[in-house]
């Protein structure tokens, strides 16, 4: 509790939820705008990315008895990190379940669970009748 850069790390993450959620107050997250989270959030994820690579690109790894050395960022990109193989990863996962499913008996389905659909503004740009207020981390309760 005394530890200073745990409440830094605790109130910035708080200030950053509540920050996208009077931005969707707003009406800068809505169709048309920026459909998922605002654009300085989305500016600003892409920047610290960008930094961390570029931390990331300097640094080397080293074999201490071979004295053999190679690049962090090329083992980096070889693993799923790196979003291309990440997606290949999770089609080949769903084709494994697929297949164990329909080996089994089953069927193999593919869901994507979202949140109720009361959103603060409609597709048409007005104010969203049914919104209560609720910000998106409320759909996790």
């Amino acid at each position: 509790m005394l530890d200073d850069r745990y409440w830094n790390r605790d109130l910035k993450k708080y200030a950053t939820r509540w920050r996208e959620h009077l931005h969707i107050a707003l009406g800068d997250v809505k169709r048309g705008a920026a459909p998922y989270c605002n654009k300085h959030h989305v500016e600003e994820w892409a920047a610290r990315r960008k930094r961390s690579r570029a931390v990331i690109s300097r640094h080397e790894l080293g074999d201490i008895k071979s004295k053999q050395r190679i690049s962090l960022i090329e083992q980096i990109n070889k693993t799923i990190l790196n979003p291309a193989l990440r997606h290949i990863e999770l089609m080949i996962r769903i084709g494994i379940f697929e297949n164990v499913a329909i080996k089994s008996a089953y069927s193999g389905q593919f869901f994507t669970l979202t949140a109720p659909s009361n959103h603060a503004y409609t597709v048409f740009g007005h104010r969203g009748p049914e919104w209560n207020g609720a910000n998106p981390r409320a759909a996790f309760r």
